[in-house]
């Protein structure tokens, strides 16, 4: 099962489908499914449901309760809460199937061709969750930042003590945000609010529980921060 929350959106999740279906095809994946959560009145919602009208792959959608007009990333303390909310009516939906894997990738996100494979080997060597490169901050300049990937390694009272980026490699870290493959016992798991995101709470609750989380940079895939930047080259993943 794929899934995420969207707001507007409707600028990238066509090819949101495709490179996400061309990486499951990669990974002989067979079937699929999605659930989403966002405003009916979104033109994202529209785009998705004619996904599914076209493709006939089972999609659910969910309404969330305090919808925004517009597309905007205002990170602010009231907003992590909100979006412990939306991520938790996501992950109900997810345990209602109950699928093998649940790929959370957020709607801003191509993922590249290779990283659905890597993610379950990741987890068929024992993780319980993987998450998969991508860079939190803008392809800028002619070589662009490695600092910002979308994991993190904490120490007491630090939840983002480090962000670690290790080329071609697969290593244990304490946070995994904006892509990621949940086992069963990790989507079993809630986010939370913390300061600093919802994805920093639901990593601290994985660890309460004992579970191990992975990053994997064999493959990097393309965050999209902004609509000019949809056919713009980032030379950290090559697309």
């Amino acid at each position: 099962m794929v899934g995420c929350p969207f707001s507007h959106r409707d600028w990238i999740i066509d090819a949101w489908f495709e490179a996400t279906e061309r990486a499951l095809v990669a990974a002989g994946v067979e079937s699929w499914s999605y659930a989403f959560v966002g405003d009916n009145a979104d033109p994202t919602w529209t785009k998705i449901e004619q996904h599914r009208e076209r493709t006939g792959v089972d999609v659910r959608l969910a309404r969330e309760p305090n919808a925004r007009d517009i597309d905007v990333r205002d990170w602010r303390q009231a907003r992590y809460g909100y979006m412990v909310t939306i991520r938790n009516m996501l992950l109900d939906q997810v345990r209602d199937i109950g699928p093998d894997v649940f790929f959370s990738i957020d709607s801003d996100i191509l993922v590249a061709d290779s990283s659905i494979a890597d993610l379950l080997e990741d987890l068929a060597g024992g993780a319980d969750a993987a998450g998969s490169c991508t860079f939190l901050s803008k392809p800028k300049g002619p070589k662009p930042s490695h600092k910002t990937p979308s994991c993190a390694r904490s120490r007491p009272n630090s939840a983002l003590n480090t962000r670690p980026y290790f080329e071609n490699a697969v290593y244990r870290v304490d946070v995994l945000m904006a892509f990621k493959a949940m086992s069963p016992a990790a989507y079993a798991c809630d986010y939370r609010f913390h300061h600093h995101g919802e994805d920093i709470g639901w990593s601290q609750n994985c660890a309460e529980r004992g579970l191990e989380l992975v990053y994997d940079t064999r493959s990097v895939s393309k965050h999209v921060m902004s609509p000019d930047a949809l056919h713009v080259v980032d030379l950290r993943c090559g697309y």
